[in-house]
């Protein structure tokens, strides 16, 4: 006879790391630049001409998850306690970056071994620095589920991991500003609440962590069409 589907308390093991890695994406750290003087007072030249520095984008997290004998159901936490199941990370640009760069959170998973699609996340850009455009989680047609939480009358888009899967997804996407923006992350990580048995979750683990790319790391230039065959020095 099965257990009464009140009684929820599976004892489910589930892990996440988050690995504190520094300089995830460099993106041109050289200053460069030239000046070109016009004849007039050699002491003020009249004409600078500096290129665009990118700089460095900076990706640290600053905390673990780690997340073991869960129930499942979004855990509610009191105002006096830590939450486990919360990973906070930044994206910071450089100070001298003079442009705007697009770039992709992705999610690493090393190992899983849980035997349904009940693993849930959330991604959430809680705060942008100067320049910044609002980034967030990133969906698919068929990467999310519905979740309506206790109290709500409309259901929120959660991200989930398939069963056994290991490997890179994609999972959120945003602007970072120039001149040392920083962008203010948060990820959680649950069991799904289905209402229904989840016994054979029982005992799984997943271990992943978080990494930065940029979007389009392509050369910028303001002739987007050049064609260099066409330039032929007889």
């Amino acid at each position: 006879m099965k257990e009464n589907n009140n009684n929820r308390g599976s004892m489910i093991i589930l892990t996440v790391i988050g690995i504190a890695t520094l300089l995830i994406a460099v993106i041109g750290a050289t200053f460069a630049y030239f000046t070109v003087t016009i004849q007039g007072n050699p002491t003020a030249p009249n004409v600078t001409v500096q290129s665009k520095t990118l700089g460095v984008i900076e990706f640290e997290t600053l905390n673990e998850i780690k997340y073991t004998n869960l129930i499942p159901g979004r855990p509610v936490w009191e105002t006096d306690q830590t939450p486990t199941n919360k990973l906070n990370f930044t994206v910071t640009s450089a100070v001298d970056a003079s442009s705007n760069e697009d770039y992709v959170v992705y999610l690493n998973v090393e190992s899983n071994d849980f035997e349904t699609d009940n693993v849930v996340y959330l991604l959430t850009e809680t705060e942008t620095g100067t320049h910044s455009v609002k980034g967030g989680q990133y969906f698919t047609d068929d990467n999310f589920v519905n979740h309506t939480f206790a109290g709500e009358s409309t259901p929120t888009k959660l991200g989930f991991i398939k069963a056994g899967f290991t490997g890179k997804m994609k999972i959120g996407t945003a602007q970072l500003g120039q001149l040392g923006s920083k962008d203010k992350w948060e990820f959680e990580i649950w069991v799904n609440e289905i209402g229904a048995e989840q016994n054979e979750d029982q005992g799984k683990t997943i271990t992943a962590y978080i990494t930065i790319e940029l979007a389009d790391p392509t050369p910028q230039t303001n002739e987007k069409d050049y064609d260099p065959s066409k330039d032929i020095t007889p």
